[in-house]
Protein backbone atom coordinates (compact mmCIF):
# COMPACT_ATOMS: atom_id res chain seq x y z
CA UNK A 1 0.00 0.00 0.00
CA UNK A 2 1.52 3.27 -1.06
CA UNK A 3 1.34 5.79 1.74
CA UNK A 4 0.73 9.47 2.00
CA UNK A 5 4.19 9.94 3.41
CA UNK A 6 5.83 9.09 0.06
CA UNK A 7 3.44 11.33 -1.83
CA UNK A 8 4.32 14.20 0.50
CA UNK A 9 8.12 13.88 0.22
CA UNK A 10 8.69 16.56 -2.39
CA UNK A 11 11.80 18.35 -3.53
CA UNK A 12 13.27 20.73 -0.96
CA UNK A 13 15.36 23.74 -1.95
CA UNK A 14 18.42 24.55 0.14
CA UNK A 15 17.90 27.90 1.77
CA UNK A 16 19.18 30.44 4.25
CA UNK A 17 18.86 34.06 3.16
CA UNK A 18 17.12 35.16 -0.02
CA UNK A 19 18.89 36.38 -3.13
CA UNK A 20 17.73 36.45 -6.73
CA UNK A 21 17.77 35.35 -9.43
CA UNK A 22 17.75 31.60 -8.78
CA UNK A 23 20.73 29.78 -10.25
CA UNK A 24 20.58 26.32 -11.79
CA UNK A 25 23.40 23.84 -12.27
CA UNK A 26 23.67 22.98 -15.96
CA UNK A 27 25.41 19.69 -15.16
CA UNK A 28 26.40 17.70 -12.05
CA UNK A 29 28.61 20.07 -10.09
CA UNK A 30 30.80 19.34 -7.10
CA UNK A 31 30.74 21.54 -4.01
CA UNK A 32 33.37 22.03 -1.33
CA UNK A 33 33.42 22.62 2.42
CA UNK A 34 35.98 25.44 2.17
CA UNK A 35 36.66 28.45 -0.04
CA UNK A 36 40.01 27.01 -1.07
CA UNK A 37 38.21 23.99 -2.53
CA UNK A 38 40.42 21.46 -0.75
CA UNK A 39 37.63 19.42 0.91
CA UNK A 40 34.92 17.96 -1.30
CA UNK A 41 31.49 18.06 0.35
CA UNK A 42 29.28 16.48 -2.30
CA UNK A 43 27.71 17.01 -5.69
CA UNK A 44 24.71 18.91 -7.02
CA UNK A 45 22.65 17.20 -9.71
CA UNK A 46 21.81 18.91 -13.00
CA UNK A 47 19.26 21.72 -12.63
CA UNK A 48 19.61 21.88 -8.85
CA UNK A 49 17.99 25.07 -7.54
CA UNK A 50 20.36 27.49 -5.82
CA UNK A 51 18.12 30.21 -4.45
CA UNK A 52 20.30 31.39 -1.58
CA UNK A 53 23.89 32.15 -2.43
CA UNK A 54 26.58 34.79 -2.56
CA UNK A 55 28.93 35.43 -5.45
CA UNK A 56 32.33 35.76 -3.78
CA UNK A 57 34.03 36.37 -7.12
CA UNK A 58 33.84 35.14 -10.70
CA UNK A 59 35.30 31.77 -9.74
CA UNK A 60 33.64 31.19 -6.40
CA UNK A 61 30.00 31.03 -5.27
CA UNK A 62 28.93 30.41 -1.68
CA UNK A 63 25.71 28.39 -1.29
CA UNK A 64 23.96 29.00 2.03
CA UNK A 65 22.00 26.35 3.92
CA UNK A 66 19.74 26.33 6.96
CA UNK A 67 21.45 25.05 10.13
CA UNK A 68 24.55 23.90 8.23
CA UNK A 69 27.81 25.38 7.04
CA UNK A 70 27.78 26.89 3.55
CA UNK A 71 29.01 25.07 0.48
CA UNK A 72 31.36 26.49 -2.15
CA UNK A 73 31.27 26.01 -5.92
CA UNK A 74 34.32 26.78 -8.05
CA UNK A 75 32.93 25.51 -11.37
CA UNK A 76 30.87 28.68 -11.69
CA UNK A 77 30.59 28.22 -15.45
CA UNK A 78 28.05 25.47 -14.62
CA UNK A 79 25.70 27.95 -12.93
CA UNK A 80 22.98 29.40 -15.15
CA UNK A 81 19.94 31.60 -14.60
CA UNK A 82 17.79 29.19 -16.57
CA UNK A 83 16.80 25.52 -16.59
CA UNK A 84 18.92 23.37 -18.92
CA UNK A 85 17.01 21.00 -21.19
CA UNK A 86 18.51 17.55 -21.79
CA UNK A 87 21.05 18.08 -19.01
CA UNK A 88 23.35 15.18 -18.01
CA UNK A 89 21.79 12.56 -15.75
CA UNK A 90 22.37 12.45 -12.02
CA UNK A 91 25.63 10.76 -10.98
CA UNK A 92 25.80 7.40 -9.20
CA UNK A 93 24.35 6.39 -6.76
CA UNK A 94 21.46 8.78 -7.36
CA UNK A 95 18.57 7.21 -9.27
CA UNK A 96 17.40 9.42 -12.14
CA UNK A 97 13.80 8.16 -12.23
CA UNK A 98 11.91 4.90 -11.91
CA UNK A 99 8.42 3.52 -11.29
CA UNK A 100 8.40 5.04 -7.82
CA UNK A 101 9.54 8.61 -8.48
CA UNK A 102 9.90 10.82 -11.52
CA UNK A 103 13.00 12.87 -10.63
CA UNK A 104 16.44 12.17 -9.10
CA UNK A 105 16.09 10.39 -5.77
CA UNK A 106 17.24 7.71 -3.38
CA UNK A 107 15.30 5.45 -1.00
CA UNK A 108 15.32 5.01 2.75
CA UNK A 109 16.94 1.67 3.56
CA UNK A 110 16.07 1.05 7.23
CA UNK A 111 12.84 0.73 9.20
CA UNK A 112 11.72 3.51 11.51
CA UNK A 113 14.12 6.11 10.11
CA UNK A 114 13.87 9.19 12.32
CA UNK A 115 13.13 12.62 10.87
CA UNK A 116 14.97 15.26 12.92
CA UNK A 117 14.05 18.91 13.35
CA UNK A 118 17.65 19.95 12.63
CA UNK A 119 20.60 18.17 10.97
CA UNK A 120 21.84 16.61 14.22
CA UNK A 121 21.42 13.27 16.00
CA UNK A 122 20.53 15.22 19.16
CA UNK A 123 17.75 17.26 17.50
CA UNK A 124 14.10 16.62 18.30
CA UNK A 125 12.44 13.76 16.43
CA UNK A 126 9.53 14.93 14.26
CA UNK A 127 8.51 11.41 13.30
CA UNK A 128 9.66 8.54 11.12
CA UNK A 129 9.47 7.51 7.48
CA UNK A 130 8.94 4.03 6.11
CA UNK A 131 11.70 1.98 4.57
CA UNK A 132 11.56 2.21 0.77
CA UNK A 133 10.35 5.81 0.75
CA UNK A 134 11.60 7.85 -2.21
CA UNK A 135 13.58 10.92 -1.13
CA UNK A 136 14.26 13.62 -3.77
CA UNK A 137 17.94 14.50 -4.03
CA UNK A 138 19.38 17.78 -5.36
CA UNK A 139 22.63 17.59 -3.44
CA UNK A 140 24.34 14.30 -2.63
CA UNK A 141 26.84 14.58 0.26
CA UNK A 142 30.06 12.58 0.24
CA UNK A 143 30.61 12.37 4.00
CA UNK A 144 28.97 9.67 6.14
CA UNK A 145 27.59 11.90 8.89
CA UNK A 146 25.74 14.20 6.47
CA UNK A 147 22.04 15.01 6.58
CA UNK A 148 19.49 15.38 3.80
CA UNK A 149 16.52 17.79 4.04
CA UNK A 150 13.05 16.42 3.26
CA UNK A 151 9.55 17.81 3.20
CA UNK A 152 7.65 16.50 6.21
CA UNK A 153 4.22 17.27 7.71
CA UNK A 154 3.72 20.59 5.91
CA UNK A 155 7.25 21.64 6.89
CA UNK A 156 10.62 20.02 6.60
CA UNK A 157 13.09 17.98 8.59
CA UNK A 158 16.32 16.04 8.14
CA UNK A 159 17.26 12.39 7.77
CA UNK A 160 20.70 10.79 7.97
CA UNK A 161 22.23 10.39 4.51
CA UNK A 162 23.90 7.09 5.46
CA UNK A 163 20.47 5.41 5.41
CA UNK A 164 19.73 6.29 1.79
CA UNK A 165 20.40 4.07 -1.20
CA UNK A 166 18.69 1.70 -3.61
CA UNK A 167 15.17 0.56 -2.75
CA UNK A 168 15.30 -2.62 -0.65
CA UNK A 169 13.97 -5.77 -2.30
CA UNK A 170 11.37 -7.77 -0.38
CA UNK A 171 12.69 -11.19 -1.45
CA UNK A 172 16.23 -10.28 -0.36
CA UNK A 173 14.99 -9.15 3.07
CA UNK A 174 13.09 -12.42 3.48
CA UNK A 175 16.19 -14.37 2.48
CA UNK A 176 18.28 -12.44 5.03
CA UNK A 177 15.65 -13.15 7.69
CA UNK A 178 15.76 -16.88 7.00
CA UNK A 179 19.56 -16.90 7.00
CA UNK A 180 19.82 -15.97 10.69
CA UNK A 181 18.63 -17.69 13.86
CA UNK A 182 19.30 -14.68 16.10
CA UNK A 183 15.93 -13.31 17.24
CA UNK A 184 17.11 -9.68 17.34
CA UNK A 185 18.38 -9.96 13.76
CA UNK A 186 15.16 -11.66 12.70
CA UNK A 187 13.18 -8.83 14.27
CA UNK A 188 15.23 -6.25 12.38
CA UNK A 189 14.47 -7.91 9.07
CA UNK A 190 10.84 -8.64 9.96
CA UNK A 191 10.31 -4.94 10.74
CA UNK A 192 11.91 -3.95 7.44
CA UNK A 193 9.75 -6.44 5.57
CA UNK A 194 6.61 -5.11 7.25
CA UNK A 195 7.44 -1.46 6.56
CA UNK A 196 8.42 -2.15 2.97
CA UNK A 197 5.10 -3.93 2.58
CA UNK A 198 3.22 -0.87 3.82
CA UNK A 199 5.15 1.13 1.22
CA UNK A 200 4.24 -1.21 -1.65
CA UNK A 201 1.23 -2.30 -3.67
CA UNK A 202 -1.58 -4.18 -1.91
CA UNK A 203 -0.41 -7.70 -2.78
CA UNK A 204 3.03 -7.04 -1.29
CA UNK A 205 1.42 -5.30 1.68
CA UNK A 206 -0.67 -8.36 2.49
CA UNK A 207 2.32 -10.70 2.09
CA UNK A 208 4.47 -8.56 4.41
CA UNK A 209 1.80 -8.26 7.09
CA UNK A 210 1.26 -12.03 7.12
CA UNK A 211 5.04 -12.54 7.31
CA UNK A 212 5.27 -10.31 10.38
CA UNK A 213 2.23 -11.97 11.97
CA UNK A 214 4.03 -15.33 11.70
CA UNK A 215 7.14 -13.83 13.34
CA UNK A 216 5.19 -12.06 16.09
CA UNK A 217 3.24 -15.21 16.89
CA UNK A 218 6.51 -16.98 17.68
CA UNK A 219 7.37 -14.15 20.08
CA UNK A 220 3.95 -14.23 21.77
CA UNK A 221 3.22 -10.62 20.74
CA UNK A 222 -0.52 -11.13 20.99
CA UNK A 223 -1.61 -7.47 20.85
CA UNK A 224 0.54 -6.76 17.80
CA UNK A 225 -0.76 -9.87 16.08
CA UNK A 226 -4.37 -8.98 16.83
CA UNK A 227 -3.98 -5.47 15.35
CA UNK A 228 -2.15 -6.69 12.24
CA UNK A 229 -4.78 -9.36 11.59
CA UNK A 230 -7.52 -6.73 11.67
CA UNK A 231 -5.50 -4.42 9.41
CA UNK A 232 -4.96 -7.30 7.00
CA UNK A 233 -8.70 -8.00 6.95
CA UNK A 234 -9.38 -4.29 6.34
CA UNK A 235 -7.01 -4.27 3.36
CA UNK A 236 -8.61 -7.36 1.84
CA UNK A 237 -12.06 -5.80 2.28
CA UNK A 238 -11.15 -2.39 0.85
CA UNK A 239 -13.64 -1.11 -1.75
CA UNK A 240 -12.51 -0.73 -5.32
CA UNK A 241 -11.02 2.63 -6.17
CA UNK A 242 -13.79 5.19 -6.58
CA UNK A 243 -16.47 2.96 -5.05
CA UNK A 244 -17.93 4.78 -2.03
CA UNK A 245 -21.39 3.22 -2.26
CA UNK A 246 -21.26 1.57 1.19
CA UNK A 247 -20.41 4.83 2.96
CA UNK A 248 -22.92 6.79 0.90
CA UNK A 249 -25.63 4.31 1.87
CA UNK A 250 -24.81 4.72 5.58
CA UNK A 251 -24.88 8.51 5.21
CA UNK A 252 -28.31 8.39 3.57
CA UNK A 253 -29.56 6.23 6.44
CA UNK A 254 -28.07 8.72 8.96
CA UNK A 255 -25.68 6.05 10.23
CA UNK A 256 -22.33 7.69 9.43
CA UNK A 257 -21.11 11.05 10.66
CA UNK A 258 -19.89 13.27 13.46
CA UNK A 259 -21.83 13.13 16.71
CA UNK A 260 -22.27 15.45 19.67
CA UNK A 261 -23.75 14.07 22.88
CA UNK A 262 -24.59 10.87 20.92
CA UNK A 263 -26.60 12.86 18.36
CA UNK A 264 -25.45 12.47 14.76
CA UNK A 265 -24.86 15.69 12.85
CA UNK A 266 -28.01 16.86 11.03
CA UNK A 267 -27.80 17.42 7.27
CA UNK A 268 -27.74 21.19 7.81
CA UNK A 269 -25.28 20.98 10.70
CA UNK A 270 -25.65 21.28 14.46
CA UNK A 271 -27.77 23.94 16.09
CA UNK A 272 -25.57 26.63 17.63
CA UNK A 273 -27.26 26.26 21.03
CA UNK A 274 -26.44 22.53 20.96
CA UNK A 275 -22.81 23.39 20.21
CA UNK A 276 -22.68 25.96 23.02
CA UNK A 277 -24.05 23.39 25.45
CA UNK A 278 -21.60 20.58 24.69
CA UNK A 279 -18.52 22.30 23.22
CA UNK A 280 -18.69 25.93 24.27
CA UNK A 281 -18.14 29.15 22.39
CA UNK A 282 -15.80 29.87 19.46
CA UNK A 283 -12.24 30.95 20.18
CA UNK A 284 -11.67 32.41 16.74
CA UNK A 285 -13.25 32.77 13.30
CA UNK A 286 -11.81 33.25 9.84
CA UNK A 287 -12.72 33.27 6.16
CA UNK A 288 -9.71 32.16 4.14
CA UNK A 289 -10.38 32.91 0.47
CA UNK A 290 -7.76 30.30 -0.53
CA UNK A 291 -9.52 27.53 1.41
CA UNK A 292 -11.14 25.50 -1.36
CA UNK A 293 -13.49 23.79 1.10
CA UNK A 294 -15.32 27.06 1.68
CA UNK A 295 -18.13 28.27 -0.54
CA UNK A 296 -19.79 31.67 -0.76
CA UNK A 297 -20.56 33.24 2.63
CA UNK A 298 -18.70 30.43 4.41
CA UNK A 299 -15.93 30.62 6.99
CA UNK A 300 -14.24 28.57 9.69
CA UNK A 301 -15.20 28.72 13.34
CA UNK A 302 -12.67 27.35 15.83
CA UNK A 303 -13.71 25.91 19.18
CA UNK A 304 -11.63 24.34 21.93
CA UNK A 305 -12.17 20.79 20.64
CA UNK A 306 -13.65 21.22 17.17
CA UNK A 307 -13.64 23.21 13.97
CA UNK A 308 -16.81 24.05 12.04
CA UNK A 309 -17.61 25.43 8.60
CA UNK A 310 -20.15 28.19 9.14
CA UNK A 311 -22.53 29.91 6.75
CA UNK A 312 -23.11 33.61 7.36
CA UNK A 313 -26.62 33.68 5.91
CA UNK A 314 -27.97 30.25 6.86
CA UNK A 315 -26.24 30.28 10.27
CA UNK A 316 -25.33 26.61 9.94
CA UNK A 317 -22.41 24.86 11.68
CA UNK A 318 -20.98 21.78 9.97
CA UNK A 319 -18.13 19.84 11.58
CA UNK A 320 -14.79 19.89 9.81
CA UNK A 321 -12.56 18.54 12.59
CA UNK A 322 -13.27 17.13 16.02
CA UNK A 323 -11.02 16.05 18.90
CA UNK A 324 -12.46 13.03 20.68
CA UNK A 325 -12.99 14.48 24.14
CA UNK A 326 -16.01 15.24 26.31
CA UNK A 327 -19.23 14.63 24.33
CA UNK A 328 -17.57 14.58 20.91
CA UNK A 329 -17.93 11.39 18.89
CA UNK A 330 -18.56 9.72 15.56
CA UNK A 331 -21.15 7.17 14.47
CA UNK A 332 -20.56 4.27 12.07
CA UNK A 333 -23.45 1.91 11.38
CA UNK A 334 -25.33 3.10 14.48
CA UNK A 335 -22.28 2.44 16.70
CA UNK A 336 -20.92 5.40 18.64
CA UNK A 337 -17.15 5.90 18.74
CA UNK A 338 -15.56 8.26 21.24
CA UNK A 339 -12.28 8.94 23.03
CA UNK A 340 -11.76 5.44 24.38
CA UNK A 341 -12.56 3.61 21.16
CA UNK A 342 -9.59 1.40 20.26
CA UNK A 343 -8.08 0.73 16.85
CA UNK A 344 -9.34 -2.85 17.06
CA UNK A 345 -12.93 -1.74 17.63
CA UNK A 346 -12.69 0.81 14.82
CA UNK A 347 -11.23 -1.71 12.38
CA UNK A 348 -14.14 -4.07 13.01
CA UNK A 349 -16.72 -1.28 12.56
CA UNK A 350 -15.08 0.23 9.48
CA UNK A 351 -14.21 -3.00 7.66
CA UNK A 352 -15.23 -2.60 4.04
CA UNK A 353 -15.19 1.21 4.31
CA UNK A 354 -11.49 1.96 4.90
CA UNK A 355 -9.68 3.04 1.75
CA UNK A 356 -6.18 3.82 3.07
CA UNK A 357 -4.05 3.03 6.13
CA UNK A 358 -1.16 5.17 7.37
CA UNK A 359 0.64 2.81 9.79
CA UNK A 360 3.21 5.25 11.20
CA UNK A 361 0.62 7.69 12.50
CA UNK A 362 -2.07 5.06 13.15
CA UNK A 363 -4.41 6.97 10.86
CA UNK A 364 -7.17 5.43 8.73
CA UNK A 365 -9.02 7.06 5.83
CA UNK A 366 -12.54 6.57 4.51
CA UNK A 367 -13.39 8.17 1.17
CA UNK A 368 -16.84 9.32 0.12
CA UNK A 369 -17.56 11.38 -2.99
CA UNK A 370 -15.24 14.43 -2.92
CA UNK A 371 -14.12 14.19 0.72
CA UNK A 372 -11.96 11.99 2.91
CA UNK A 373 -12.51 11.23 6.59
CA UNK A 374 -9.34 10.66 8.61
CA UNK A 375 -9.43 8.74 11.91
CA UNK A 376 -6.28 9.25 13.98
CA UNK A 377 -5.37 7.09 16.98
CA UNK A 378 -2.83 7.68 19.74
CA UNK A 379 -1.91 5.11 22.37
CA UNK A 380 -4.71 2.92 20.99
CA UNK A 381 -7.37 5.57 21.65
CA UNK A 382 -9.30 7.59 19.07
CA UNK A 383 -7.67 11.03 19.10
CA UNK A 384 -9.12 13.07 16.25
CA UNK A 385 -11.38 12.85 13.21
CA UNK A 386 -11.07 15.30 10.33
CA UNK A 387 -12.95 15.90 7.11
CA UNK A 388 -10.48 16.49 4.27
CA UNK A 389 -11.67 18.02 1.02
CA UNK A 390 -10.31 17.06 -2.41
CA UNK A 391 -9.34 20.30 -4.09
Amino acid sequence: MKTLVQALLICFTLQASAQSPTLYTSKPTEAYKDKAATQKAGIFISNAHLSYYEKINKRLVQVDRDYESPLYIVDTQNLKEYYTEDAPEAPTPIIEMDEYYGSPHLFTTVAGLKVREYPSSTASVLGTVLIGTAVPIEFYPYYKDAWVPISYNDGYGYIAAQYLGERPVMSELIQAYKATSDVSEQRKYAERILELGWNSEDAATQKAIQFYIDFANKQDETEKVALLKLQLEAIKAMPKEGDTSKVSKLIRKRQFGFALNEKIEPIDGFDIDWIHTYIGYPLDESANLEDCALGDYEGNSYFNSAEFITHDLDHTYKVRKMDMINKNGFIIDNQLMEQYTTEQVFLKLAKGLITLIEPLTHTYYIAVDDVLYSFEFYNNELLRIELIYYC
